[in-house]
């Protein structure tokens, strides 16, 4: 078979294996993320109240950032950073 066509196909199983990766990561990035943004604001999250709502917490525009952007944009930020 020519190299080209073994080079596609290996191209191929490393970007499903790539994607795979980022089903499994990306979750616990985002918890991470949400516990470093929690610490950084001073949001005690022991403090669950019986909803599991924490009243110390507040979800302003200007608490919640770790590095300038929030915990929720993360992936977003890595996909576009890994694509320029």
């Amino acid at each position: 078979s020519p190299i080209e066509a073994t080079g596609l196909a290996l191209n191929s199983i490393a970007r499903g294996l790539v994607g795979m990766s980022s089903l499994f990561l990306g979750p616990a990035l985002l918890i991470l993320a949400q516990d470093a943004a929690n610490e950084a604001s001073g949001c005690n999250t022991t403090n669950n109240n019986d909803d599991g709502q924490n009243n110390d917490c507040n979800n302003d525009d200007d608490e919640g950032r770790v590095y300038g952007m929030r915990p929720s944009s993360l992936l977003t930020n890595i996909g576009v950073f890994s694509g320029v």
